[in-house]
Parts: structure tokens; C-alpha cells; sequence
């Protein structure tokens, strides 16, 4: 029996629209895969990818949270759940 933090992270999905956002920024993450079944490498891959995007993409010149820095911060929401 499996469990109560092998069941949450088995619940832990990306959305419909944060996987679109992932394949339009080219992020090493195409969608096909649960996030409990990526490797390690995979998901620090993944996770110092959208750290990056944020840092560069994410933050307006007046500190600012634009809608790319939004959709960074759900995205390392759930990788960190």
C-alpha cells in the first residue's frame, strides 16, 4: 500500500495550460511524463530552466511580476510540492 506522500506526489500534475507554456519556451519538458516519473536530472533539469526563464523573462524593469514571471512561479509551485 502506497504511502500518503507517494499518493500526493502521484497527484501532482502540471495543468492543461502551464504544459503549453513549458513546450512554447522550449523548457526540457515536452509533457509526456507525470512528474513523479521524472528522473532526477529531469526535474533539476526542469526546475533550473524555469529558475532561469524567470530571472530573465519573468520580472519587469520595475521589479514587476509580468505573465511569464506568473506562470514561472506556478510551475516551481508545483515542482516543489
Amino acid at each position: 500500500m502506497a504511502n500518503y506522500r507517494e499518493v500526493l506526489i502521484k497527484m501532482v500534475h502540471f495543468t492543461d495550460e502551464q504544459v503549453k507554456f513549458l513546450k512554447r519556451i522550449n523548457a526540457p519538458f515536452d509533457g509526456s511524463k507525470k512528474i513523479s516519473e521524472l528522473t532526477d536530472d529531469e526535474y533539476f533539469r526542469l526546475d533550473e530552466f524555469i529558475a532561469d526563464y524567470f530571472q530573465v523573462y519573468g520580472i519587469e524593469e520595475n521589479d514587476d511580476i509580468n505573465d511569464a514571471g506568473a506562470m514561472c512561479e506556478s510551475i516551481i509551485d508545483v515542482l516543489s510540492e
